[in-house]
C-alpha cells in the first residue's frame, strides 16, 4: 500500500494515497478552497487532533484534497513530507494507552520509519 505522509507541528500522519485527489501548495488559507471550479470546505486536522501547531502563522501549508465519506473536502496539513510504501506487516495496531487519549477515533494504525513514528489516519472516520 502506498501512503502520503504529512506533519502536522511535530507529529507525522499518513493517509492511503487511494484517498488522496490532489496536493496543494498554499499560501492563503480561507474556509473554502476552490477546486476544480467547486466550493469546497476546509478541514484544520490540528484542530480536529487538539495538536498545538507553532507552524500555524506559517504562510505556506499544504492541502490534501480527499474524499471524505462522499464528499471533497480540503484537508490543511503543515507539510507532505513523502509518498512511502508501506506493506502491512510494518503498520502495527496503536498502543491501548494511545486510544484511550485521543478524542478522535480516526486512527487505525502505526507505522515506524527509522526514527519516525507516523499514526495512520482513516479520514471517513473523522465523524
Amino acid at each position: 500500500m502506498e501512503f502520503v505522509l504529512f506533519n502536522i507541528g511535530n507529529m507525522s500522519f499518513g493517509i492511503k494515497l487511494e484517498d488522496v485527489l490532489e496536493i496543494f501548495n498554499v499560501s492563503q488559507i480561507q474556509h473554502r478552497f476552490l477546486f476544480k471550479d467547486k466550493d469546497i470546505d476546509v478541514v484544520y486536522l490540528s484542530a480536529l487532533f487538539g495538536i498545538e501547531d507553532e507552524n500555524e502563522c506559517e504562510e505556506k501549508k499544504n492541502i490534501i484534497v480527499s474524499r471524505i465519506n462522499g464528499v471533497e473536502k480540503a484537508v490543511v496539513v503543515n507539510s507532505v513530507s513523502e509518498i512511502m510504501r508501506i506493506e502491512p506487516s510494518q503498520i502495527k495496531e496503536l498502543p491501548g494507552l494511545i486510544k484511550s487519549l485521543v478524542s478522535v477515533q480516526c486512527f487505525w494504525g502505526v507505522v515506524r520509519d527509522g526514527d519516525r513514528l507516523s499514526l495512520l489516519v482513516d479520514l471517513n472516520r473523522l465523524g
